[in-house]
């Protein structure tokens, strides 16, 4: 597949295209480093709480949401992978693709 014919398929109809997509391992790295985060924030907050939280697991947050203050646990920079996990992420070779194929 070349740029062009990725780009036409993701821009024009039918929008998408799904010729270049995660593959299960990738989509567990995703998965993994999101919640790593979500239970290092709550740890920081609540470290008597994460045992919990791991066991209900980032599925099932809404069970468990009322224990937490979450407009306050959840600001911006909360919700944003750290460096090390966006690093890791930017190796995929999904990313990688997106990256050859767009530019």
């Amino acid at each position: 597949m070349t740029a062009l014919n990725l780009k036409d398929k993701i821009f024009d109809t039918p929008g998408y295209s799904s010729d270049v997509r995660l593959t299960p391992e990738e989509l567990e790295v995703f998965r993994a480093a999101i919640t790593e985060q979500w239970l290092d924030v709550i740890g920081r907050a609540h470290p008597e709480l994460v045992a919990q939280f791991r066991e209900v697991g980032i599925a099932r947050y809404h069970e468990l949401s009322h224990l937490l203050k979450h407009e306050s646990l959840w600001p911006k920079q909360h919700r944003c992978l750290p460096l090390h996990s966006c690093q890791q992420i930017r190796g995929l070779p999904f990313l990688q693709t997106i990256r050859a194929e767009m530019g």
